[in-house]
């Protein structure tokens, strides 16, 4: 995302360094932060149709209503949202700009069955039309259900990467891997 500089190496994000030139990854990168908290009044038509109104060509909100089952609750103000309701928000919000890219944090998180699966519906779909989702999660559960590549990181390094798959059988990829629990 380009608000901190690595420790050592380097990160590229669409063959840009995000440091440097975050302006020029800002309408192709969208970032659904943990626990992003909006205005407490800011409705949740508002709040889609402003971050829409930084795009050149956004998504339409009312397809992102429709799509995180949140037409009903349009006119209601971030405050009353159940935690769930603002996580699907949130992707809303990450999603208007019609990412390359979406980093999304802990995006099930607190959510229920019903929203979890809208939201991995979205990913999916996210998927196939070629968007990279970079997902953070600490439900290896989850990441089984929607990733086609997990990196497991420990103390700030990386200990272990590969597909699903092969992090089960215990072949990942030229890194050394620490049995991680969930992984055995």
């Amino acid at each position: 995302e380009g608000y901190r500089r690595p420790d050592e190496g380097q990160v590229r994000v669409l063959d840009h360094d995000p440091g440097d030139d975050r302006q020029l990854l800002a309408d192709r990168v969208g970032v659904m932060p943990q626990g992003s908290g909006a205005y407490p009044g800011l409705r949740v038509g508002e709040a889609l149709r402003l971050f829409a109104s930084y795009y050149a060509t956004p998504d339409s909100p009312d397809r992102l209503l429709e799509l995180l089952g949140l037409r009903a609750r349009e006119r209601a103000p971030w405050r009353s949202l159940s935690g769930g309701e603002q996580q699907r928000l949130a992707l809303a919000l990450a999603l208007v700009g019609r990412p390359e890219v979406a980093f999304l944090d802990e995006p099930t998180s607190g959510v229920d069955l019903e929203g979890r699966q809208v939201i991995r519906s979205v990913i999916d779909d996210l998927r196939s039309r070629g968007v990279a989702v970079v997902l953070t999660t600490h439900e290896l559960p989850e990441a089984e259900k929607v990733a086609d590549r997990v990196v497991i990181i420990e103390g700030g390094r990386v200990v272990a990467a590969g597909t699903p798959e092969s992090l089960r059988t215990g072949g990942a990829d030229q890194i050394r891997f620490n049995a991680a629990p969930g992984l055995d």
